[in-house]
């Protein structure tokens, strides 16, 4: 099945062979699934009419990957985007800009914002390629990076290293 969530997948669920206390489980999930998909729709509806207008969004849905709901998202969440003056002060107000330390020739690289509180708001590693817009390789790498400076043996202890010595507030993680 290539996919499971198209209408080949919905029926191999649908028609396929079951115990009882399975099938009820999987008649469930497609019940939540119908109603939760016409919210969405609904709420899609809502979010069309409010951004039909805005100059940006044509432009953002011409970038490959970048849909109605994403060029939305991103709108919503910079909005006015002259109170940039540069490319850079953007990236760098997203998170997505390295901190960068030098001395006498010996470069330190601090950890990538955006991913420690994706991180810390529990997003999978598929969550934060998706928003950050960068491929598996290059989370995996950044991960690494966060973990090793940290001290850390992995992503929850580099999190709670990171509360701990204030590098994200509780307050990021809670909102």
């Amino acid at each position: 099945m290539s996919d499971l969530f198209g209408a080949g997948g919905r029926r191999f669920l649908v028609e396929g062979s079951l115990p009882p206390l399975s099938r009820n489980r999987i008649t469930s999930c497609l019940r939540l699934i119908d109603a939760l998909t016409g919210e969405l729709d609904s709420v899609e509806q809502e979010m069309r009419v409010v951004f039909r207008d805005h100059p940006a969004l044509p432009r953002l849905m011409r970038i490959p990957g970048i849909g109605f709901i994403a060029a939305a998202t991103v709108i919503a969440e910079v909005w006015d985007v002259s109170r940039f003056r540069h490319a850079e002060q953007l990236c760098s107000w997203a998170g997505l800009t390295p901190t960068e330390r030098s001395s006498a020739g010996h470069t330190r690289r601090g950890h990538i914002s955006a991913v420690l509180l994706f991180l810390a708001d529990g997003l999978s590693n598929q969550e934060i390629t998706e928003r950050l817009f960068i491929s598996f390789h290059t989370l995996r790498n950044h991960i690494q990076n966060i973990i090793s400076k940290l001290g850390a043996h992995s992503k929850l202890e580099a999190v709670s290293i990171a509360i701990r010595e204030g590098l994200i507030t509780t307050q990021a993680v809670e909102r």
